[in-house]
């Protein structure tokens, strides 16, 4: 019921800047099933090798991780289930299932802390200054369009933050009527963003990005 795909879809979460937990937890999915919800957690059983579901199981378990991707109250309560079932196995000196939930632990906290950084991010302003022959050039970006653009001395925040300001004193970008009214559909908007977020860390030499 889960994989990682390049491409957004459907019911799809993200972006990870990193695909290797991403990739990890997919695979060790396989071997976590059935997952039903009990009493305010989370119910599952650990299998070596994995094996078919049948359809109805599946949906369940479709729900369920549509639930815990999207909910960071109901990540938590599974990563809390996670922790539960790994030290109920290591005391039954199940060491190796012990070790796979370890492991499942690691890459769902990232995962989580991966999600809710880009929730974080979509509710913010950004501001990317970029290094130009003269100075750098800042580029305002909301709700994914780039509705400003300017010129400062430096990539700094504090530097960042006053051409922010003085735009905002200044009200010289367009109505939010106007911005949004732009030939950009929903699913653009957000995949702008989207690979805005993924190049944080990965920009030009020179180059930063802030969120405002």
């Amino acid at each position: 019921a889960m994989k990682l795909t390049a491409r957004r879809e459907a019911d799809s979460f993200g972006p990870l800047r990193g695909r290797g937990p991403g990739e990890r937890t997919v695979l060790s999915m396989r071997n976590l099933y059935p997952l039903e919800r009990k009493r305010g957690g989370y119910g599952f059983q650990y299998h070596v090798l994995p094996q078919e579901m049948g359809r109805e199981d599946y949906e369940k378990n479709r729900e369920i991780l549509l639930e815990i991707c999207g909910n960071t109250g109901a990540a938590q309560r599974f990563l809390k289930c996670l922790e539960r079932a790994m030290k109920t196995a290591a005391a039954r000196q199940r060491y190796e299932e012990a070790a796979r939930y370890r492991d499942l632990i690691q890459d769902w906290t990232y995962l989580k802390r991966e999600l809710n950084a880009y929730e974080d991010f979509l509710t913010k302003d950004a501001v990317y200054a970029a290094p130009f022959a003269k100075g750098y050039k800042y580029f305002y970006i909301r709700d994914g369009p780039v509705i400003h653009t300017g010129k400062g001395k430096d990539q700094s925040r504090e530097a960042v933050c006053d051409y922010a300001a003085r735009m905002a004193r200044e009200q010289v970008w367009p109505p939010k009527e106007a911005y949004l009214s732009l030939p950009m559909t929903e699913k653009g908007k957000v995949d702008f963003r989207a690979i805005v977020y993924g190049h944080i860390g990965e920009a030009e030499e020179g180059a930063a990005l802030y969120l405002l």
